[in-house]
């Protein structure tokens, strides 16, 4: 699925919204150590830019790895065994092999406190009558969609999520809730929209979802305004099965530390 990205790669970098720093601030007091973080699946950074500009110090590397790596490339440059505090995965792991992937996973996490989350962001909201336009453009596209991108419909709840889970305000391990937002012009929120890899999928079908006239129905509502859209944003979090000390109770860490 790579290869979707890999051609509007500028338009994902210029449209899509930033994460919270609230969201980082929350992850970091989940451990007492911010020693080293792997972001996977980063793309154009908008999970990584927050991390590498939490702290800058003279001993820290910032390493770009290869989409794929293999074991012994995993340990050479991202980390041995045990050795990463924190893993992040944002808007991706629903086109990983899992199964693969958590092994490397469960390998490289601090077997004590090491903190793995994965988040998604789901249909943005603007205002009554964008957020209409909206509906009716997911409604139409729904049928062009890969299936695995149905698991970012549900919040990331059927995601396959063997780690302990960070226990949400239900006591379920439910997904956190936080919200990412971006001010846009509707140039911007087109771009967005052209963004999105179902376009890709119904053009290769000769079907043509972001038309003109649905591009000018946007306009129209929009204005000239500069509009600020809303992202919710739906968290999960754990640790390694055994892990069962719930630090974050404690922690007055307010930062990351990488």
């Amino acid at each position: 699925m790579a290869g979707l990205f890999d051609e509007q790669a500028s338009l994902y970098a210029a449209a899509r919204p930033d994460h919270p720093s609230s969201l980082f601030s929350y992850l970091a007091s989940l451990s007492p150590y911010h020693g080293r973080a792997w972001d996977v699946g980063t793309g154009s950074g908008q999970a990584a830019v927050p991390l590498q500009h939490a702290c800058r110090r003279d001993n820290i590397k910032f390493i770009c790895t290869r989409p794929s790596l293999s074991s012994e490339d995993l340990e050479n440059i991202v980390g041995g065994e045990g050795s990463i505090d924190l893993i992040t995965v944002a808007q991706a792991p629903h086109w990983f092999h899992l199964d693969s992937f958590y092994v490397n996973v469960k390998k490289v996490l601090k077997k004590k406190h090491g903190v793995f989350a994965a988040w998604c962001y789901t249909q943005p909201s603007v205002c009554t009558e964008i957020d209409a336009l909206l509906k009716d453009f997911y409604r139409e596209s729904d049928p062009y969609w890969d299936p695995a991108r149905k698991i970012v419909d549900d919040g990331y709840t059927s995601l396959p999520f063997p780690f302990e889970p960070v226990q949400g305000h239900d006591g379920t391990g439910a997904p956190f809730h936080f919200e990412a937002k971006k001010a846009m012009t509707v140039d911007t929120f087109l771009t967005y929209l052209e963004s999105m890899s179902v376009l890709h999928c119904a053009r290769s079908q000769g079907i043509e979802l972001l038309h003109e006239k649905r591009k000018n129905a946007f306009r129209m509502a929009w204005d000239d305004a500069i509009r600020t859209a809303t992202y919710p944003i739906h968290l999960r979090v754990g640790w390694k099965k055994q892990e069962q000390i719930r630090f974050h109770k404690y922690s007055k860490v307010t930062s990351l530390h990488l």
